[in-house]
């Protein structure tokens, strides 16, 4: 009897110390994990200072992939996806704001 006790408690005590070891290299890795280096704009056009996202800096999306045939088709569908987050901002020089025109 004081056998099965015995092995009982000795299982316990190895099941509880690799829950507190496996939770303990968790949260190392965590804390130790790379962050996700921030997407910024990327300007692709000198000269005009022209600024893309960076997903789309060498080209376009293709707008077949959101099945869209005509200009007003892709403007509700930038409606339906930005809401009232600018659709695109400029400005005249560098040392003035930006100003945006939404969709709505």
């Amino acid at each position: 009897m004081t056998s099965i006790v015995f092995a009982a408690i000795v299982s316990g005590l190895i099941i509880a110390i690799s829950v507190l070891i496996e939770f303990f290299f968790s949260i190392l890795k965590i804390l130790f994990k790379r962050p996700i280096p921030p997407k910024g704009a990327v300007e692709i056009d000198a000269n005009e200072h022209i600024y893309a996202h960076p997903d789309y800096a060498d080209q376009l999306q293709d707008p077949q992939t959101f099945d869209v045939h005509t200009i007003y088709e892709v403007y509700l569908k930038g409606l339906q996806l930005s809401g009232d987050r600018p659709q695109f901002s400029y400005r005249e020089s560098s040392d003035q704001p930006f100003k945006s025109y939404t969709y709505k």
